[in-house]
């Protein structure tokens, strides 16, 4: 009875919503009125998000189209669906693409990604640059599963270890035993208790590319700034502009769904460190 329960009450809220918000145009000063239309437009837009990403994704055959990971297996099943869009088209935190261009010939010891999701960059990265071994963690034990899934679809022949969590004790140990190390950060708010423990002087040779979630803690970034600062030179990376005109995928969406397509469900403008040891 799912389905047809699910249609009618698309029909009766269609009708309903137009009758309201498009015949009287009633303005909306209270704000549990507001709050609710606002549930409404986010679960109508998380359903059409959804129909999209099953049409792009299923028309590439789960494949990455352009960009720095072109031919990178997405696998069908992820620990959460949300951006397989971007992933798809090859927008995703495409900020970072210069940075990972830049590191093709430093032979590092190990790829630590710190809230690896489905493998996206760990399963890439290990494609593109120079790793012994790639260190993937995510508390979600799902994620970890869909990123080992990852890893055999693209047949990735760097070993791969995988751990649940990691503090910054943790971190310090692996950068005193493999301190030329590359360390992808991503972990919605962790990465303040994360470095504000870590070693400083076990840190000094290892790469950091670490996304700060300021919206959890406004003092987020200035705390690792002054972590690393002493033994690494730092530089803050933006994100910035989406095209969705530039792909011909998107041609024959609405101007609405065109950009749904670039959409990372990001609560507002994002930032990383990128940090480069100073020896």
């Amino acid at each position: 009875m799912t389905k047809p329960l699910e249609n009618l009450a698309i029909r009766v809220a269609y009708h309903l919503l137009k009758y309201s918000l498009h015949e009287n145009r009633p303005r909306l000063d209270g704000k549990g009125d507001r709050r609710r239309l606002s549930k409404i437009f986010d679960l109508l837009e998380t359903h059409r998000r959804a129909e999209l990403s099953r049409q792009l994704a299923t028309d590439s055959d789960f494949t990455v189209q352009h960009g720095f990971f072109k031919g990178l297996k997405v696998p069908p099943k992820t620990s959460w669906g949300d951006d397989i869009m971007p992933k798809i088209l090859g927008t995703y935190e495409e900020e970072l693409i210069p940075v990972f261009d830049g590191l093709k010939d430093v032979p590092f010891s190990r790829l630590i990604n710190i809230g690896c999701a489905d493998g996206f960059f760990a399963v890439g990265l290990a494609n593109q640059l120079k790793f012994k071994r790639v260190l993937a963690i995510d508390t979600n034990v799902a994620a970890l599963e869909v990123c080992k899934e990852n890893r055999a679809a693209n047949d990735v022949s760097t070993p791969f270890e995988y751990l649940p969590t990691i503090d910054g004790a943790g971190l310090s140990e692996v950068l005193q035993e493999h301190p030329n190390s590359l360390v992808l950060c991503d972990c919605e708010g962790y990465e303040k208790e994360l470095f504000g423990d870590l070693q400083a002087e076990t840190a000094s040779r290892a790469h950091f590319i670490i996304e700060c979630h300021d919206f959890v803690d406004r003092s987020i970034t200035e705390q690792i700034e002054q972590k690393l600062s002493a033994t690494h030179n730092l530089s803050k990376i933006i994100e910035g502009a989406r095209n969705p005109n530039a792909f011909g995928e998107l041609k024959a969406l609405s101007n609405s769904d065109r950009w749904q397509a670039m959409n990372e469900l990001r609560p507002e403008r994002m930032h990383w460190i990128y940090a480069v040891p100073k020896k």
